[in-house]
C-alpha cells in the first residue's frame, strides 16, 4: 500500500533518491515518485 502525504507519494520499500530536482520529481521510491 502506498500513501499520499504532503506532496509525496510513499511506499513500504527503500527510498531511492534520484538526481531529478526544480519543482516535480526529486526521487524514486521503489515504482512510487517522490514529488515537491
Amino acid at each position: 500500500t502506498n500513501e499520499y502525504i504532503n506532496g509525496k507519494v510513499k511506499s513500504d520499500g527503500t527510498r531511492k533518491i534520484g538526481d531529478l530536482v526544480g519543482g516535480t520529481v526529486v526521487g524514486l521510491e521503489d515504482n512510487y515518485l517522490i514529488i515537491e
